[in-house]
């Protein structure tokens, strides 16, 4: 790469992350009016993304601090903001029924490289594999040891843009009607549960605003309010609901999963189809493999801890292995710089 320096222009929707905030360990990760939470693991592909970037003598700014300088490439998270730049590339950390311009032709067509976990997209030539940034750091084999807690699920009560009959947050919520019915076992996290809920889409959706709009309240038994730390949870829960948003998405694989494996908490999965292509089966419960809740609740009420060690050995196996570097936070930059690189200096 010759000395002169590139600039990369980051486009992004939240006035949260402007500012470079993107690339500070404090972005806002989740939001909910004027709360939010940061990520547990500091905001790191972002911020190692801009180091790596800086190593290579390219600077990526937000677009705000700018200041009309003209960039040499734009990056774009999700489908936010103009495209002033025949070098346009947009990265898809959410799926299209979260995010549902994510499928607009029109929009897409416009940018030169997408970076997308959705599998049956990736071509290679303008639609390229890019999982969002994990550590994937190992878990201690504790066992039960410290796990006071059965279960837990960490979401907050939002709803799809857009129908789908693979709703993940309608699964979320028969999860948490099952467990309110038997008062016990169960913990749940996240911003707003304290609105009202429905198991159909548009109702959610409606019942939302509404709750808001008219300051409606709903208590929950289970509902432990929002936690600042997933780690603190998962490491006192045994087992943890990991539903994605949208579940019929192949290769749509979240740092939900992540979260629990490196702090030891057996997931309890509903996500990518063809999660066994990525991820080996016996790290996780699939829930796809059983008829009902209550078939799954006798599950881990009655599993004894020689089988929970073997999850958390499989667990680290897999976090040891090739497969699971695709998913670090060091691919994600690398994938990145690579082709940044790689388009600038050509």
């Amino acid at each position: 790469m010759n000395n002169s320096k590139f600039i990369v222009s980051a486009v992004v929707e939240s006035d949260l992350s402007h500012k470079d905030k993107l690339f500070s360990k404090n972005n806002p990760w989740i939001a909910s009016g004027n709360e939010f939470i940061l990520k547990d693991d500091g905001n790191i592909g972002n911020v190692y993304l801009k180091e790596l970037l800086n190593k290579n003598n390219i600077e990526i700014k937000t677009r705000d601090q700018l200041n009309k300088i003209d960039a040499d490439l734009e990056l774009h998270f999700r489908t936010a903001g103009e495209i002033s730049n025949k070098n346009s590339y947009l990265v898809l950390p959410e799926n299209k029924f979260v995010y549902p311009r994510h499928e607009n032709k029109k929009i897409l067509n416009n940018f030169s490289k997408i970076f997308t976990m959705h599998d049956d997209d990736v071509d290679e030539k303008k639609y390229f594999k890019l999982n969002n940034p994990n550590i994937t750091k190992l878990c201690k084999i504790s066992g039960f040891k410290n796990r006071q807690n059965l279960v837990c699920m960490i979401n907050s009560n939002k709803y799809l843009s857009k129908f789908s009959e693979f709703d993940g947050y309608i699964e979320r919520i028969k999860v948490i009607k099952y467990y309110e019915m038997k008062n016990k076992y169960f913990d749940l996290y996240g911003f707003d549960w304290q609105n009202p809920y429905a198991k159909n889409t548009l109702t959610n959706k409606i019942l939302t605003k509404l709750s808001k709009k008219l300051n409606i309240k709903k208590k929950l038994i289970n509902y432990k309010g929002i936690t600042a730390s997933k780690e603190e949870v998962l490491l006192r829960n045994k087992f943890c609901f990991c539903i994605e948003n949208e579940y019929e998405t192949n290769g749509y694989i979240t740092e939900k999963i992540f979260d629990c494996f490196s702090n030891g908490c057996v997931p309890i999965y509903l996500g990518a189809p063809n999660i066994t292509k990525h991820i080996p089966e016996n790290c996780f419960i699939n829930m796809r493999n059983y008829k009902d809740l209550s078939e799954i609740n006798e599950l881990i009420l009655k599993m004894k801890e020689d089988q929970f060690f073997d999850y958390q050995t499989n667990i680290n196996k897999f976090l040891k292995s090739d497969k699971a570097k695709k998913f670090d936070y060091k691919v994600f930059a690398e994938t990145l710089c690579h082709h940044i690189k790689s388009d600038l200096v050509n």
